[in-house]
C-alpha cells in the first residue's frame, strides 16, 4: 500500500516543483538521445488483494440489500455498505488499474507525471541538480521503502530508481524499468553529474 500513498502524497511535494504545461508523450521529441517511460502497477500479489478486499464488499452487500441477510454482528443500513463498497475498495482498485508513471529524460531535464490523475509534467531541470544515479532497490531489500534517506518516491515497480539529489538538499527517486537504455542517456545529458550505483551490487551494462 506504500505506493498509494506515496501517490497521495505527490499533491504535496509537487508544489516544490516546477510545473509545466500538461503534454502528452508525442508533445517531446523522441530520440535517440532521450528516454520516455510508462510505467504500470503490476503487482500479481497487490492485485489480488485487491480485488479479494472487492469481491468481500460487493458480496457483503448483496447479500444484504436482495438476500436481506445482515452482514456481520453490528449490520450497517443497505445504503451504508453500498456507499462503503463505491468509496473504498472500487476507487483503490481502479486508482490502481489506471494509475502510469510517465518518465521523460531530455536536454531540458526530468519529466514525470501520474496519468490520468495529473495531466501536467512536474520538471527538475539539470542546474537544479546536484547528483544522479542509478541504484538497484531490489539489493536495497523491502524497507526502503519506509526510509526517508531518498526523499519524494515515484515507484510502480521494475528495481531499477533514478535517484536525483538536489543543488537545494532535497532528494527524488523515479522508478524505472529501462536502466541500461537510461545509463547511456545520463552518461550523454547529465556528464559528470552522473554517478554510478552505490547501494548493494554495482549494476553492470553491457
Amino acid at each position: 500500500m506504500h505506493n498509494f500513498y506515496t501517490i497521495v502524497s505527490n499533491s504535496f511535494y509537487f508544489s516544490n516543483l516546477l510545473a509545466i504545461p500538461a503534454m502528452s508523450q508525442h508533445t517531446f521529441k523522441k530520440t535517440y538521445h532521450n528516454l520516455y517511460e510508462k510505467q504500470r502497477f503490476n503487482n500479481v500479489l497487490l492485485f489480488t488483494v485487491l480485488f479479494a478486499l472487492e469481491a468481500i464488499f460487493v458480496y457483503a452487500s448483496m447479500e444484504q440489500y436482495l438476500a436481506n441477510k445482515p452482514w456481520g454482528i453490528k449490520p450497517s443500513h443497505n445504503w451504508f455498505m453500498i456507499a462503503l463498497t463505491l468509496l473504498i475498495p472500487t476507487p483503490l482498485l481502479i486508482g490502481f488499474y489506471m494509475a502510469r508513471l510517465e518518465t521523460v529524460i531530455n536536454e531540458d531535464g526530468i519529466f514525470y507525471r501520474w496519468a490520468p490523475f495529473f495531466k501536467a509534467y512536474k520538471m527538475i531541470q539539470w542546474d537544479s541538480v546536484k547528483e544522479i544515479s542509478i541504484i538497484d532497490l531490489k539489493s536495497a531489500g523491502f524497507w526502503w521503502r519506509f526510509s526517508s534517506k531518498y526523499g519524494e518516491v515515484q515507484y510502480v515497480g521494475g528495481g531499477f530508481g533514478i535517484q536525483v539529489k538536489m543543488k537545494s538538499g532535497r532528494r527524488r527517486l523515479i522508478g524505472t524499468r529501462k536502466a541500461e537504455e537510461l545509463n547511456r542517456i545520463l552518461i550523454r545529458i547529465a556528464g559528470t553529474k552522473y554517478v554510478p550505483a552505490t547501494i548493494g551490487r554495482h549494476i553492470e551494462f553491457d
